[in-house]
């Protein structure tokens, strides 16, 4: 495929990534690693990178979300470290390593040694000092695996292999000041350097260690240290730096213990077993007791600031749990997005699925970037989610609350908030509650299961029923003003009123007897959207004249069921319906369709449109956001012919004012980074730093920024690299 992607000059190398490429996770999602920076604040990594100043209670996304897929294989970031508290470094697959300067707000990447990153995974990293990085990880010489272990003196601009090991797995990394460091690996050996990781010396463990690998370590000073054995009920213990060990066998409960061990230089250690039981050590590592459970048993690694104050979570999750007396108590919480709602760019709310502390059913944003997690209260017992939000101010809205009755019934209700969303007051309940509109704070209608209108005068204090003619499911409803308004529903019914429902004309839309209408959305009295299915074909149908005819606008090749929440209206001609590969976009009311969006693996129903720019996905283990909305797969168009090889062609024209473009050839998908130099070799823009799909590409560069001159543009790639001369003339 071609795809059209314009790019702009950067006005500094370290840029906020979040503000200009595509999609990121704003929520945790697949957690791998988190590194204390300070007391309080968390950074995470996994599907991206995330930020918390106050211990986990709100996160904000600081970097590009990095979850991509090969096949059906997943990438990650894999671990994180500080040093001090603003410059730290953050390593992951593909080889994919990046830096922070200023406390983890804003992140670059850096580039390792030239190994293939279709099989290269850095897995764990330590900074000796600000300057001084260690990283370990794995790749491939032919089919043979190889354990790696890099270093950058310069703080990762350039990079030294300092060891290959093949047939090794290294799990562990841990340095105690700039010279002694310690790595974990299999066939039950542990290695030690002396220098900074210049240079490495293996040790083997006691034979009788009861499993073949050696996994998570911690090391209090150069001589005293603890190794966790996989899957075994043993710690491993050295006192001289490693010239003798000794295996301390763990008689409590627990079939088997989790690769995850800290160690403090009081004495006090923690480690994990099956199941999440937290176990606790006093005097170094010799006797342990349990401590407690984390909650739900969810939990294979811990990470402690203090030996009070840690976290405890199960990798490639959302749930982080947080701990401030060693253990005693755990504060768990799930970041699991579904239903969501933008009301200005600032203002955002989503259903959060807490299974356990179903309280917790609230997230909420008031910056457009930190989301916080809210214990909502309300006049309802036992809500267990929120959903269909609609939001009138920043402080009013409404929504569905499912909430519990008893352990085996659950029911609806329309629920109202003024403050935000803390509080909120039931206004209506019933099983068959399918759908609302409140027009202000007086006038509201809801539609049922059963077929039912009801309407009401007072913000939901009453409620009078309405005549819908029908007894089939209503599925939507929407009001211009006071009199126009229309609903929607099963057996292909389509009603509308004039007068406020006091009469609502029901039709069948033609060609659509029998079919499930299961959402509209007018733009005004005239012009509006509706979809549904019929024969389990999904469709999408327009109108111009208040619903009296309807035009099929379906995209092609949909293969999505579609509801009143898979699609969003902004503007007369502006729709956004969900597919299986993403979100379609149509600027011309469904004459065409581009799709923008395809960073999630799954499609999902829950998507809110703030404008053609700012796009915000949930129930894809996060919440995904856009401020570009999502330009790095718009304009696909059918290649003239395939490349077989890596190419960069001359760009056109040249010279050029303010504008060129150049092509770019890629075999195979993979990371491409593209930036523009002036003649003294100083870096003037980076223009390209991602993943980029296999296929041909038309790259816009603008140099609109820049003084006329020569310049060279350098493209490199895991295919290799590429230089281009381009002249600018104003």
């Amino acid at each position: 495929m071609k795809k059209v992607i314009t790019f702009v000059v950067f006005s500094a190398i370290l840029v906020s990534l979040s503000a200009q490429e595509g999609w990121y996770f704003q929520t945790p999602a697949n957690i791998k690693k988190i590194a204390f920076i300070d007391n309080n604040t968390l950074i995470a990594v996994g599907s991206g990178i995330w930020k918390s100043d106050d211990f986990g209670e709100s996160w904000k996304g600081t970097a590009l979300g990095y979850k991509f897929r090969d096949g059906s294989v997943n990438h990650f970031l894999n671990s994180v470290d500080f040093f001090a508290t603003s410059v730290g470094f953050a390593v992951g697959d593909r080889g994919l390593i990046m830096k922070t300067v200023n406390g983890g707000n804003n992140w670059e990447r850096k580039y390792g040694p030239p190994f293939d990153p279709f099989v290269t995974s850095f897995t764990d990293v330590q900074m000796l000092s600000s300057n001084v990085i260690v990283v370990i990880g794995l790749t491939k010489n032919g089919t043979i695996d190889e354990s790696v272990i890099i270093k950058s003196t310069d703080g990762g601009d350039n990079w030294t292999t300092i060891k290959v090991d093949p047939g090794s797995y290294y799990n562990d990394l841990d340095f105690v000041d700039e010279n002694s460091g310690w790595i974990t690996a299999n066939n039950k050996r542990a290695l030690k350097t002396t220098d900074g990781g210049n240079t490495w010396i293996s040790f083997a463990l006691p034979s009788t260690i009861g499993y073949n690998y050696s996994y998570s370590l911690d090391f209090i000073d150069a001589n005293n240290g603890l190794i966790s054995t996989s899957l075994a009920r043993q710690v491993v213990k050295t006192t001289d730096g490693g010239s003798t060990w000794r295996v301390i066998d763990i008689s409590i409960g627990g079939s088997s213990f989790s690769p995850s061990l800290v160690y403090f230089s009081t004495g006090t250690a923690y480690m994990l077993k099956t199941g999440g039981g937290l176990m606790k050590s006093v005097d170094h590592g010799e006797n342990w007791s349990d401590v407690s459970t984390v909650p739900d048993g969810y939990g294979d690694r811990i990470v402690f600031d203090s030996p009070s104050k840690g976290v405890a979570f199960n990798t490639g999750s959302n749930v982080i749990n947080h701990t401030t007396n060693g253990g005693q108590q755990w504060d768990r919480k799930e970041w699991d997005p579904k239903s969501i709602f933008s009301f200005d760019q600032s203002h955002s709310w989503a259903g959060n699925d807490d299974y356990i502390n179903r309280s917790r059913c609230l997230l909420k944003t008031t910056d457009g970037q930190k989301w916080q997690m809210i214990s909502i209260q309300s006049d309802i017992p036992n809500i267990i989610g929120l959903n269909n939000f609609d939001f009138k101010t920043t402080t009013t809205g409404y929504a569905i609350a499912n909430h519990q009755l008893s352990p085996t019934n659950f029911t609806i209700s329309l629920v109202k908030t003024t403050d935000g969303g803390l509080y909120w007051k039931k206004l209506y309940t019933s099983i068959a509650l399918e759908d609302h509109y409140m027009l202000n704070d007086q006038f509201g209608w809801i539609v049922l299961s059963n077929g039912s209108i009801y309407k009401t005068l007072d913000g939901g204090v009453t409620w009078g029923n309405q005549t819908s003619f029908t007894s089939n499911l209503l599925a939507s409803v929407q009001f211009i003003d006071e009199n126009y308004g229309f609903a929607c529903g099963w057996g292909g019914n389509f009603l509308r009123t004039t007068n406020g429902g006091l009469l609502w004309n029901r039709s069948v839309v033609t060609g659509y007897d029998g079919a499930d209408l299961n959402g509209l959305k007018f733009f005004d009295s005239q012009i509006g959207y509706m979809v549904g299915k019929q024969n389990f074909n999904s469709f999408v149908l327009k109108t111009a004249d208040g619903g009296l005819t309807w035009t099929n606008i379906t995209p092609p090749n949909l293969n999505w069921m579609l509801y009143g929440n898979s699609f969003q209206v902004k503007g007369p001609s502006e729709l956004y319906v969900m597919s299986s590969e993403g979100i379609l976009k149509s600027n011309d009311a469904g004459a065409s369709w581009q799709k923008i969006q395809q960073i999630s693996q799954t499609a999902t129903n829950q998507f809110s449109v703030l404008n053609s720019q700012r796009i915000y996905l949930s129930d894809v283990g996060g919440i995904l956001y856009t401020e570009n909305g999502g330009i790095t797969d718009i304009e696909e168009e059918v290649p003239s012919f395939t490349p077989g090889s890596f190419t960069v062609s001359q760009n056109y024209p040249n010279p050029f004012n303010p504008e060129t473009v150049f092509n770019l050839y890629l075999p195979e998908s993979g990371y491409v980074r593209g930036s523009v130099f002036d003649i003294k070799g100083s870096e003037v823009a980076k223009i390209i730093d991602g993943e980029i799909s296999a296929g041909s590409h038309r790259i816009r560069f603008n140099g609109a920024s820049l003084p006329s001159g020569v310049y060279f543009l350098r493209v490199d790639s895991a295919f290799g690299t590429k230089s281009i001369k381009i002249l600018l003339l104003k």
